[in-house]
């Protein structure tokens, strides 16, 4: 068994509704569940409507006096095309002749030596990059739709009226089509 701690749901009556039904009803579907050495320091919080009529649920664990959240991994990549392979080629040469590699020790320890050595000489000779230019296409009228949108939801969550969800759905199929 990968963790025998009882498990504890994460939830407050303060928290507000995380859908809202075409009907106006609003529920909380999404459970939080910690085990139970984790559970005072797990927290949720409810963010802003994307548009689907759901509201995502973050959750951290807090350790010590930081808190860890999952983020989205930032990923670099090689860019091959302006790599030096020349120079590539002569530093790994020299790499793998001048390294006391042991062929005697188990693959895997050797594998890993020469992989090493290889990632060592491919970030001296080519070159990374974290991100693409992205096209800005947000606008002042974008934020404008949002924003209706946004009140509008606000105000079905409130009211729950049927009326009030439906003219919240019509402008978030306006912002979708906007975009």
């Amino acid at each position: 068994m990968l963790n025998s701690n009882i498990l504890e749901l994460i939830y407050s009556n303060e928290d507000p509704a995380t859908y809202l039904h075409y009907n106006g009803s609003r529920t909380t579907p999404d459970l939080l569940l910690a085990s139970s050495d984790i559970s005072e320091h797990t927290h949720r919080k409810i963010i802003d409507d994307p548009g689907s009529g759901h509201k995502p649920v973050i959750a951290s664990i807090t350790i010590g006096s930081k808190s860890i959240s999952r983020k989205v991994p930032t990923k670099l990549s090689w860019n091959f095309k302006k790599a030096d392979w020349p120079r590539f080629t002569n530093l790994l040469e020299d790499e793998l002749h001048s390294s006391p590699l042991n062929f005697n020790q188990h693959p895997d320890k050797l594998c890993t030596a020469i992989t090493k050595i290889m990632i060592r000489c491919a970030k001296k000779t080519i070159p990374r990059g974290k991100t693409k230019h992205y096209r800005v296409f947000w606008s002042k009228h974008l934020e404008e739709l949002k924003r209706k949108r946004d009140a509008l939801r606000n105000t079905a969550d409130l009211t729950g009226r049927t009326e009030d969800v439906k003219a919240w759905r019509r402008q978030s199929a306006v912002l979708r089509q906007a975009i």
